[in-house]
């Protein structure tokens, strides 16, 4: 770029161009510092097990621009305007102190690196935990997936099934050999109604036409109706036809909210066998009417 820009930190041999400079924002806090392209060709090398590493040549290169990189930051953070080192000053003696703050410097940063490492791999956990709030306001394939973690908490074996044309969403079998076969649905601003049934009944007819499936699997249809509402404050979440529909095929209906609870405490119980039981117990002889499930203990 010709002329300069800021202050200076790159240029040209003759000084003519600027390749680097800083910006200092008006009224703001911070800096713009901006770098020129460097062209790292020529410094990998491609080995035996057809990965690339950074060649001596490279790495010293590499450890050269790191260097620079870090007194330009401490020289911003400073802001006393003082001139970023050159390389060569790394080279000259320097103070038994001074090498031990160094020391103490790189075992520090060494230590916030760790804490770092920590901090993010806990943070994903509690991701991974909060997913199950999903529950309450999701639909769609990230409703699906949570229903398949509670159900999977309870004891349940839940799978995908594809052949061909079939594909069902929920194959869910009981510790004891059971099979059910789930749908679900959530709906933004209204009750779940009867749409869903023709899939479901569809999943469950075509499942037992399988030469190794000799019981049709009960249904279960997973709704999340009004699903922006709180819970608490939504009318019901199944319409009357889908009450009548679901009577006439022997379907339990599950609002995806009365899993979060249970969720909840699976995840702080996870060998509550006898809980996990009862729950599947509800499920399994609810037919036709929405599944009550028994109370935390």
């Amino acid at each position: 770029m010709p002329g300069s820009y800021g202050t200076v930190v790159f240029s040209t041999v003759k000084g003519t161009n600027t390749q680097g400079t800083i910006v200092k924002l008006k009224e703001k806090t911070g800096h713009i510092v901006l770098l020129p392209y460097f062209n790292f060709e020529g410094m990998t090398e491609e080995r035996k097990d057809g990965k690339s590493y950074w060649t001596k040549a490279g790495m010293k290169t590499g450890q050269q621009l790191i260097s620079q990189l870090v007194e330009i930051d401490k020289v911003l953070r400073k802001s006393s305007g003082a001139t970023p080192p050159p390389n060569w000053v790394a080279e000259v003696p320097t103070s038994k102190k001074a090498t031990s703050l160094e020391k103490k410097i790189d075992a520090i940063e060494a230590s916030i690196r760790k804490k770092e490492s920590e901090h993010s791999k806990t943070l994903e956990q509690k991701q991974q935990t909060d997913a199950i709030k999903a529950l309450l306001y999701e639909n769609g394939t990230l409703l699906e997936g949570e229903i398949e973690n509670v159900l999977t908490m309870m004891g349940y074996e839940v799978s995908n099934f594809r052949e061909g044309a079939l594909e069902i969403d929920h194959v869910i079998v009981s510790p004891e050999g059971m099979r059910l076969i789930g749908e679900a649905e959530g709906k933004d601003k209204s009750a779940i109604n009867i749409d869903k049934f023709r899939q479901l009944e569809t999943n469950i007819q075509e499942d037992f036409q399988r030469d190794e499936v000799t019981e049709p699997a009960q249904g279960i249809l997973f709704g999340n109706g009004f699903r922006l509402q709180k819970p608490a404050e939504r009318p019901d979440e199944f319409t009357d036809k889908c009450y009548t529909n679901a009577n006439r095929l022997g379907t339990a209906l599950v609002k995806t909210s009365d899993l979060y609870p249970i969720a909840i405490y699976l995840s702080d119980h996870p060998d509550d066998e006898a809980f996990k039981a009862s729950c599947r117990k509800v499920i399994e002889e609810t037919k036709g009417t929405l599944v009550t499930f028994p109370e935390i203990p």
